[in-house]
């Protein structure tokens, strides 16, 4: 250089900033030319996110080739338009913050990339951090995974491609999976493909195999397996329940038996069942509904307790949705039945009803009432026609007919509370009544009845004497022989005031409904004195 300078001086040249200079050659590693070294302290390295060796150290990390490829990279990346060779490991010293002995754990690491002192293309220092994750698990084969049929709806609006995003299907599968793997994958792990023409409707009836396959970016499982789903009919449409209305049950008590276990008494179960379809025309079963109540589940039953029970559809039903509500008292447990076997009736002597049946007469209301008034007056109880059964010996296909002794049985039923055994009567059935007789035309002068200041207007309905004055008018007029209960007695005054001499009463006689005598109403005036 100095031989240089001499020559242009002698030449009466001289070097200035605008002069270009030829630099000399000097001998290096490479024989490259002198490069200015450029600075990597703005360099960048996204998380390279590695994956873990449990059997490596922190140490064994700083040489970890996946870790040096993104250092190299992203060096070179910034620095490729002002580079004219490449930056290699061999450039730089990587070390990590953690001891260098010490085994590999998941989580973060933060790494110092520094040039080294010899590197004749980089300088300076950066720093990055590398997430460690644990080794992915081996994936689980779903080869052997099975399905049952799950009868899918058609949906004849949509196409067999359209059933591979079905909802119900895919939670049918990932359920299917996981419960078979003891996995937990999700839908992102696999695809549904069927294979029916993707562009074709649903049909009901068909039998579409699907093919589930894992996804090869799955981390849990892989391969495929088959299964079928025959699609079926859509369902009918569900009826509502919140118009369904049940009567008290009246409940035996079970003290040693909790609330909870009431929403799984049979007898209500049944009861709620039966109420259903008789009011919705359904036939429902115990599967279509769920049964709770408003008390403590833990609490032990107590008889008088008005328990409210809510019947609610089950989400599956096919049948019947919403809900309804009733009240069960709870009652206390029932005495030891008692025995009808000496019960006894006198001859009832029912009137044969020449268009009806023997068959018929066992409903027949005056008997059953009979039988009822019987029963409770000889067992001081207070039964029911609920609790028992009446028959009786004749034809129940034969017309009834008058002068026939007919004997009954009545037997109590198996779920009554209150009874038990059986007894017979006799019941000869009788001619028709005559005609019943009008009073319509009765008449009665005015009685002039003392007024009873210390009475009401009601109590009049009562008195002795005028209920024997309207006797006596009737059997005399009509020639029939009619008693107090023939007919009822009422007047036009205010029931609950007291009596008062002068007022004129209107009274009205009307005969009863269960007269076999007489007919119609008639009124006459009764002037208190």
């Amino acid at each position: 250089m100095k031989k240089l300078l001499a020559i242009l001086g002698a030449f009466g040249l001289t070097a200035t900033g605008a002069t270009s200079v030829i630099a000399c050659k000097t001998t290096n590693n490479d024989n490259n030319p002198t490069v200015e070294k450029k600075d990597i302290s703005k360099t960048v390295v996204n998380d390279p996110k590695t994956i873990l060796n449990h059997d490596k150290t922190y140490g064994d990390l700083n040489k970890d080739e996946t870790i040096l490829k993104s250092v190299v990279d992203a060096i070179n990346g910034a620095l490729s338009k002002k580079l004219k060779s490449t930056v290699t490991a061999a450039d730089f010293n990587l070390k990590n913050d953690k001891d260098e002995k010490a085994k590999q754990v998941a989580g973060k690491v933060l790494f110092t990339v520094t040039a080294k002192a010899d590197s004749k293309l980089i300088t300076g220092t950066f720093s990055f951090t590398n997430t460690l994750t644990e080794p992915p698990l081996e994936k689980n084969s779903i080869s052997e995974v099975t399905m049952t049929d799950l009868g899918t709806v058609a949906k004849p609006e949509q196409t067999y491609g359209q059933l591979n995003q079905d909802a119900d299907i895919i939670k049918a599968v990932v359920t299917a999976i996981n419960e078979q793997t003891k996995l937990s994958v999700t839908e992102k792990d696999f695809d549904l493909t069927n294979d029916q023409e993707k562009d074709a409707n649903q049909k009901s009836g068909a039998v579409v195999e699907f093919t589930v396959t894992a996804r090869s970016d799955s981390k849990l499982i892989k391969d495929s397996f088959n299964f079928t789903n025959t699609l079926t009919e859509p369902p009918l449409e569900k009826n509502s329940i919140s118009e369904v209305t049940m009567t008290d049950l009246g409940t035996v008590a079970k003290p040693e038996q909790t609330y909870g276990q009431l929403n799984q008494d049979a007898d209500i179960i049944k009861a709620v069942v039966t109420a259903i379809n008789e009011q919705t025309k359904l036939s429902v079963s115990e599967k279509d509904f769920n049964l709770t109540n408003d008390q403590d589940k833990d609490t032990n039953q107590k008889s008088g307790v008005a328990v409210k029970f809510t019947v609610t559809a089950t989400s599956d039903s096919k049948l019947i949705k919403d809900s309804f509500n009733f009240t069960n008292t709870l009652t206390q447990p029932p005495l030891e039945k008692n025995s009808i076997e000496k019960v006894i009736m006198t001859d009832l002597g029912t009137v044969a009803k020449s268009e009806q049946t023997y068959g018929e007469l066992n409903q027949d209301a005056e008997i059953i009432k009979a039988v009822v008034t019987a029963i409770n007056e000889q067992t001081k109880l207070s039964v029911t026609e609920k609790d028992f059964d009446l028959t009786n010996d004749q034809d129940k296909d034969a017309n009834q007919k008058s002068g026939v002794a007919v004997k009954f049985t009545v037997t109590a039923t198996s779920d009554s509370k209150l009874i038990k055994d059986s007894f017979n009567f006799t019941n000869t059935l009788t001619e028709p009544p005559l005609e019943k007789n009008s009073i319509e035309k009765v008449t009665m002068t005015d009685l002039g009845t003392v007024a009873k200041s210390e009475q009401t207007y009601g109590e009049l309905n009562q008195d002795a004497e005028i209920i024997k004055a309207v006797v006596t008018a009737i059997n005399e007029q009509t020639k029939l022989s009619v008693s107090e209960k023939d007919f009822n007695l009422t007047n036009d005054q205010d029931k609950d005031t007291n009596q008062k001499s002068g007022v004129v009463v209107k009274f009205t006689v009307t005969a009863t409904s269960d007269s076999k005598l007489i007919t119609g109403t008639f009124s006459f005036t009764n002037t208190l004195k």
